[in-house]
């Protein structure tokens, strides 16, 4: 008893994982079932928690096989669907459980919020109403849905007054102040959405949903850097994901795409030394009329040349390698990507040869084959400075900022006239968070090119990221009173104006502009934004349609134009005015492919299906491609959750025929064929990403272990789970070479595989260290125990066993942050009968005793057997 009250919580998955055996032994399977499922559930919230949701899944499913009318599991897989965005899965999940306890809030909660996420804002309304919160984070929780809701029907001063709520309750609630910022931005009140923002960065700067519209915010300002910055740090967090979730998607879609967009097409075609490259004889003849037609633009009648030389000489490497380029000047990036792929060689190719096979691997976002292709050419042509340029930009886009910054000062130094190179400079200093450097950078820029707009408009979004308005007024002024007839130049006046919340006077800018040119994009789109602010949403349709009639593809445009449907309950509308923009040209796949990503957004597959399949029918490029292959793995995720292995299989099939060495894709394939149990087939999948993963990874040994851990054999999966480690250590590798270890009752050499190399390998793994924090607080060495779990705190502060153990070993030495440390746990596990048990427990000794009694009565409620608890209780009530 003693121990029990002394070590509350302590080790909850291991003694879960313990517990196995002796509820086998006892017979008892009711229990055995609950433990088992408790087990899995602890590995599968652990792998949740890093973002490996393929790995949660399977454990949920597990612990569903186990006891499949656990409530809990189905909790956690509902939160699984909506971390990967399936929230109409979710829905299928949670109905029939509140169906079952319709008093339960927790699941009347997460129904309300994947019904908010799947665009029923009515049917959020409707659950919240009759919802009865059972603590305040659940209080909290229900407000910050309902008000968003509230947003969602531009019942705006509702929605306002029900988040103040949420906020009075919680004045740290992040997301609660990302709703409020948002909400302010969407009634036009700029500087209050940005002063919600920074009060929600400075309570947690890494929170993934404040990136995710810190990045938004500065995208609908403009603010390009900033924007970058953001997006790259969120993608940074899901950068462990196993699973391309649709948040993670659309972030990746939203750094990606305007950078795409923005490339300079031109620049491609710099291949004159090809004629370097030209087979001599009777082929001569075709082939300078095919490379005459390449350099005047004539690209199609190009290729016609070239097929025609092939038709006669099929291996000649010079009409190979123009086919290559042609297809890359016509935007058939996969095309020229295996035209060029094994024809160009580093040591003879031309460096022009080369960066176009490099481009075609950045545009087909493969950046590790082209700075693989750029580096091996440097070597051969250490003076290129374009070649130099392009590494740096590379490495730039790989997140590898230093050592961009290095390669882009070498290309500056070979060419110290080149504005490019100073701008692709300026974005690798701002990355590294070097303003000084990159405004440097820009002015040397404009120096060089007085007339680069780009890099003008970048200097002033660069110092208005750095609080410095009152400079980005003075260079606009400056540069409007230089030509005030430039459309440029007074759209940047606009732009500044806009950034400084003078709506009138941005308007007036920009309607100069028009008059300069009716036709300027750029000013319809501000004009438009600005509108939407205003609530004059007809006028904010009409310039949206009108810049999309001078440029069909416009990615602001369309995305805009969806966007105020859904502001201003017009979604079929805006649908439809895309959809006959699309039927206008049909060669246009990026408004089929925009519908494609918003019905994603909304989880509607089949709607996503059918316009991704339009967008990949008329431009078989890397975006419509990868739309395509996402819809289908998520449809095969979507059947497996639901038992449906031919659907699965078929969904599968569908994705490995657009790219057959898709990792993810034969992952999910191995899967199928495991959850079928065709291992046979199931290895030969694995075996395929053996062969495909990049030299030092450790994922074919994982892949291979799990397979033979659903075969039911442990010894062996253990043995190729720490080949693995051996390779290359993961923390997914690390949690199941422990799992197994225990399993088979080597709890010594479990416990040395973490304390000597897992945690030595990772000291900042959060599964490690929660692990080890467990350990040795199992074996009374409490001040170590508290370090670890500390190391937790800092990485995962929302995990319940690392809250619940800290605040039992600080009850004594540290009161105050016990009971902070407990209350946040009982906030986020309220339905934790251990927590509560802690919570309460540390509540009395702080003669805190009424609260004491009301949550260890709810404690008792939850586990009636807990002698423990009821012990803790009874003192409570003496």
């Amino acid at each position: 008893m003693i121990v029990l009250s002394r070590l509350r919580g302590i080790a909850l998955f291991l003694v879960l994982l313990a517990g196995l055996g002796a509820c086998s032994r006892n017979g008892d399977d009711g229990a055995n079932s609950q433990l088992q499922a408790e087990a899995y559930l602890g590995v599968a919230e652990l792998y949740r928690s890093q973002g490996q949701y393929r790995a949660s899944i399977i454990e949920a499913q597990n612990a569903l096989q186990s006891l499949p009318t656990y409530p809990k599991t189905r909790k956690l897989i509902s939160r699984l669907y909506m971390d990967i965005g399936s929230n109409a899965q979710a829905i299928e999940v949670l109905e029939p459980l509140l169906s079952e306890d319709p008093g339960d809030p927790e699941t009347a909660l997460l129904l309300a919020e994947a019904s908010l996420n799947n665009g029923d804002g009515a049917r959020t309304l409707s659950l919240l109403q009759s919802l009865t919160p059972a603590s305040d984070a659940q209080q909290v929780q229900s407000l910050w849905l309902q008000g968003i809701a509230q947003a969602q029907a531009n019942d705006l001063v509702a929605a306002g007054e029900t988040l103040q709520s949420a906020l009075a309750i919680d004045p740290d609630h992040i997301p609660t102040l990302v709703a409020l910022s948002k909400l302010e931005f969407q009634g036009g009140n700029t500087f209050g959405a940005q002063s919600y923002l920074d009060r929600a960065i400075g309570l947690n700067p890494e929170d993934l949903e404040l990136l995710i519209w810190q990045g938004q915010f500065a995208m609908l300002q403009s603010d390009y850097p900033v924007a970058e910055q953001a997006f790259f740090e969120a993608l940074n967090i899901m950068g462990t994901y196993d699973t391309m979730t649709s948040r993670r998607f659309a972030v990746l879609q939203a750094i990606l795409v305007p950078l795409q967009m923005q490339q300079k097409n031109t620049e491609a075609l710099r291949y004159s030394q090809i004629i370097a490259e030209t087979p001599q004889g009777q082929l001569q003849t075709s082939f300078d009329s095919a490379l005459s037609l390449f350099q005047s633009g004539n690209y199609q009648q190009a290729e016609q040349a070239i097929n025609q030389v092939l038709s006669t000489v099929p291996d000649h490497p010079g009409s190979n390698i123009l086919l290559g380029m042609t297809r890359y000047a016509q935007g058939d990036f996969a095309a020229a990507e295996r035209a060029l792929t094994g024809l160009v060689d580093a040591r003879s190719a031309s460096p022009e040869v080369i960066k176009t096979l490099a481009a075609s691997h950045l545009r087909l976002n493969q950046p590790e084959r082209a700075l693989t292709v750029l580096q091996d050419a440097v070597s051969a042509y250490p003076e290129d400075a374009t070649l130099l340029a392009m590494i740096g930009v590379t490495q730039q886009g790989m997140g590898d900022v230093s050592a961009s910054i290095a390669s882009l000062q070498q290309a500056a130094e070979l060419l110290p006239d080149s504005a490019d190179v100073q701008f692709a400079l300026a974005g690798s200093y701002y990355m590294n968070q070097d303003s000084d450097g990159a405004i440097a950078a820009l002015n040397r820029t404009l120096e060089l090119n007085p007339g680069y707009t780009q890099a003008k408009r970048t200097l002033i979004d660069l110092y208005v990221s750095t609080d410095n308005l009152a400079q980005a007024q003075t260079l606009s002024t400056r540069w409007l009173g230089e030509d005030a007839s430039s459309e440029d130049h007074t759209n940047l006046a606009g732009r500044v104006a806009f950034i400084a919340g003078n709506v009138g006077e941005a308007t007036e800018f920009f309607n100069r502009t028009l008059a300069i040119n009716e036709s300027n994009v750029e000013a319809k789109l501000f004009l438009a934004r600005i509108q939407m602010q205003e609530a004059d949403y007809q006028q904010a349709r009409g310039n949206f349609l009108s810049a999309l009639e001078i440029e069909p593809n416009n990615l602001e445009a369309l995305s805009g134009l969806l966007a105020l449907g859904d502001l201003n309950n017009s979604a079929q509308t805006s649908i439809a005015d895309v959809r006959q923009i699309a039927a206008n040209s049909p060669d246009n796949f990026v408004a089929p492919l925009v519908l494609s990503q918003y019905y994603l957004g909304r989880g509607d597959l089949d709607q996503a299906l059918a316009e991704a399949q339009t967008a990949y029918a008329r431009n078989a490029n890397t975006f419509t491609e990868n739309t395509l292959l996402e819809i289908r793995l998520r449809q095969a995720g979507v059947a497996r959750q639901q038992q449906d292995v031919a659907t699965a299989r078929l969904r599968v099939a569908e994705a490995l025929d657009l790219q057959p060495d898709n990792i993810q894709a034969l992952m999910q394939a191995a899967g199928v064929e495991s959850q079928a149990g065709d291992f046979e087939a199931a290895q030969g999948y694995v075996t395929r990403i053996q062969e495909l993963q990049p030299a030092g990874s450790s994922l074919g040994f994982e892949v291979q272990g799990d397979l033979l851990t659903a075969q039911n054999q442990p010894e062996a999966a253990l043995q190729t789970y720490q080949e693995g480690w051996g390779t290359a250590p993961t923390a997914a590798l690390g949690t199941k070479i422990h799992q197994l270890l225990l399993q088979a009752g080597n709890e010594t050499q479990a416990t040395e595989f973490l304390a000597e190399d897992w945690i030595v390998q990772m000291p900042e793994d959060p599964a490690a260290n929660l692990l080890m924090g467990m350990t040795l607080q199992q074996a009374g060495q409490d001040a170590e125990a508290a370090q670890r779990y500390e190391a937790v705190f800092r990485i995962a502060p929302d995990n319940g066993i690392m809250l619940n153990n800290l605040a039992w070993i600080y009850q004594d030495s540290q009161p105050a942050r016990a009971l902070e440390l407990a209350a946040r746990a009982a906030e986020l596990f309220p339905e934790n009968a251990d927590i509560l048990d802690t919570y309460g427990w540390i509540l009395l000794k702080q003669n805190q005793r009424e609260q004491a009694i009301q949550m260890l009565e709810r404690a008792l409620e939850l586990a009636p057997d807990s002698e423990s608890i009821a012990e803790h209780l009874a003192q409570a009530r003496q």
